[in-house]
């Protein structure tokens, strides 16, 4: 039926009988029939609506779920992930995201191949993910590798510049030290081994960003920030100085907002 619906040019058709049968079809199936999906898209040029979106999300999803983690044993489904993280969403790509921690050629040929494409700051932006982190934990040779691969990638590509401010911004994502402070005790070491103004400006305005939209408190919320980032800043001080004064930053930032905030409530309120 597939063979018949592909022949015709009815993908969407296709999708659908996928998506209704995918439980009962073997992982290799369901990936070699979305490749062909994914071959009548882009000859078409279709659009893809957000019932489609939905549906190769859920295609995808529980192909992840079935793999269960075991990604090094189906290569073919990270490069079906790379031809539709403009269609899902990075957020959905669990083996993409698996790869890419740990392989920083893949992140660099990543972003070059989406600079190519329309879209790119949406998927940019959300690329939420920290160099060598597994289960919730920083692997430490594995970051450190990560971060020397892709140093060298970098220069390759003369684009050195580029890569203490995309270190900062990868840091953000970092999971909690085992003292439950942010980033991981990892991180804090490597950023004061390559820290610097463009590494800690990164680290602070992504942070900053990621806090999104919020409710106004007339200041009171931005003062507890500020005296939570001032705490952090000291307990980190002695051991990671660097770090220290990316929190310390961050208190003086949010002071400064909460000082605005009261002043505001107080004039026009």
């Amino acid at each position: 039926v597939m063979r018949k619906l592909f022949e015709y040019g009815l993908w969407r058709k296709a999708l659908d009988l996928l998506h209704h049968f995918r439980k009962q079809l073997s992982i290799s199936t369901i990936i070699e029939n979305m490749e062909s999906i994914i071959l009548q898209i882009n000859k078409e040029s279709a659009n893809i609506n957000d019932m489609t979106s939905w549906e190769i999300s859920e295609i995808i999803s529980y192909v992840e779920t079935t793999v269960a983690g075991n990604y090094e044993q189906y290569p073919q489904l990270f490069a079906l992930e790379m031809k539709l993280i403009l269609a899902i969403g990075w957020e959905n790509l669990k083996c993409v995201q698996y790869h890419v921690k740990r392989n920083a050629s893949l992140f660099v040929d990543l972003k070059k191949e989406l600079e190519l494409q329309r879209g790119y700051y949406f998927v940019y932006d959300k690329m939420h993910f920290c160099p060598g982190e597994i289960g919730g934990q920083i692997d430490r040779s594995v970051m450190e590798d990560w971060i020397k691969d892709f140093e060298n990638c970098l220069e390759s590509k003369n684009q050195s510049d580029s890569f203490h401010s995309e270190l900062g911004r990868l840091f953000t994502y970092s999971p909690v030290g085992t003292d439950g402070f942010m980033p991981h005790e990892t991180v804090r070491e490597i950023i004061e081994k390559y820290g610097n103004g463009r590494l800690e400006h990164s680290y602070l305005i992504t942070t900053l960003n990621n806090r999104g939209l919020h409710t106004v408190t007339s200041g009171e919320t931005e003062h507890k920030m500020a005296t939570d980032y001032r705490k952090i800043a000291d307990i980190f001080r002695v051991r990671w100085p660097k770090t220290a004064e990316i929190y310390d930053a961050l208190a003086r930032m949010y002071e400064g907002e909460s000082m605005h905030d009261r002043e505001f409530a107080e004039n026009y309120y």
